[in-house]
């Protein structure tokens, strides 16, 4: 009884967030333009700042979606993903139905109703599709979750030698490979390096709706921004998401604590070893401490929110399973 009273304690924490959250981003949308444009670009100048980034007109609208709109919405999908876990008498469908038909009503409303009334501002089809974009992947990422941790807590499985063994080679093989490939990268001379930056930069510009592509091709802050996001931050991240996922094989040889505490150690150490080693001997380039921190960022916030996330689902499964046997 002492984990279901908990569990009631959290889901309140958790309704009250859900509920924050739904009525901050009422509030933004239903801002007159003026209004809106200047909450957008006070976000843009931390960001840019953060980064150490020139701002410019492009730059503030691709933050606008990519920020306002896809962040909030997996921000949103993780806490709604969560509280309606808590509900652990409902089954896995109900759950996701629930979840999904809550948020998809949420994105319209907010879209074709509050932002049709606000004074200078319009319902845009484009954003809606943002908005279902973010809310949609951290769904995929909350159920990706929930299966590895079903996965590494099936007996049958642990027990298979044959099943560890193929999945320790193929998550290790990742893993080594996207290390492999941030040293390449990092040993490539200055030109090089930003030809495929910006390779990189413009297609995600090009495939993001509300963006033009024409004017972005000139704009080197959003090159610079996704650049540091998406080839730093995010690499970082999910090389720490295929560490963990090689560290799941791992458990049943080496004491838990001492894999969380090497997966750690690795990602900063890693950060620190390519930025000022091996950046420091590529021709054109030298190392920024901005650059080894935004990597180690998104190396530790990505295991902080899977460790996090491995152990509300392993929270909320035990509840699950004592309902199992009580009625058994």
């Amino acid at each position: 009884m002492e984990r279901r009273k908990r569990l009631i304690i959290y889901r309140n924490i958790l309704a009250v967030i859900y509920l924050l959250l739904i009525a901050i981003f009422a509030y933004l949308c239903m801002q007159n333009g003026e209004d809106s444009s200047n909450t957008s670009s006070f976000i843009s100048d931390f960001i840019c700042n953060l980064f150490n980034i020139t701002k410019t007109d492009e730059i503030s609208a691709f933050l606008r979606k990519a920020i306002g709109h896809f962040g909030f919405f997996m921000i949103f999908s993780f806490v709604s993903s969560l509280l309606f876990m808590t509900f652990y008498k409902w089954k896995y469908h109900k759950q996701l139905i629930i979840h999904f038909s809550l948020g998809i009503s949420y994105i319209l409303i907010t879209e074709f109703l509050f932002q049709a009334i606000a004074i200078n501002r319009g319902p845009s089809f484009k954003d809606c599709l943002i908005d279902f974009g973010g809310f949609l992947l951290m769904s995929l990422i909350v159920i990706f979750i929930s299966f590895i941790y079903r996965l590494a807590k099936s007996k049958k499985l642990n027990e298979n030698k044959r099943f560890m063994l193929i999945y320790s080679i193929i998550t290790g093989s990742i893993f080594s490979i996207l290390v492999i490939v941030y040293i390449i990268l990092s040993l490539q001379n200055n030109k090089v390096s930003g030809e495929v930056g910006t390779s990189i930069g413009q297609t995600i510009v090009d495939v993001t709706p509300g963006i033009s592509a024409d004017i972005t091709k000139k704009s080197t802050s959003v090159q610079q921004f996704i650049r540091k996001v998406i080839g730093h931050f995010g690499y970082f991240a999910i090389i720490s998401l295929s560490s963990y996922l090689f560290m799941i094989s791992l458990r049943n040889r080496i004491n838990n604590k001492i894999l969380i505490i090497a997966q750690v150690s690795f990602g900063v150490l890693f950060a620190l070893f390519t930025e000022f080693v091996l950046e420091a001997l590529a021709s054109g380039r030298s190392p920024m401490f901005l650059d080894a921190l935004t990597d180690s960022l998104g190396y530790i916030i990505m295991c902080i929110f899977l460790y996090f996330s491995m152990g509300f689902i392993r929270f909320i499964y035990n509840i699950r399973n004592q309902k199992s046997r009580e009625n058994v």
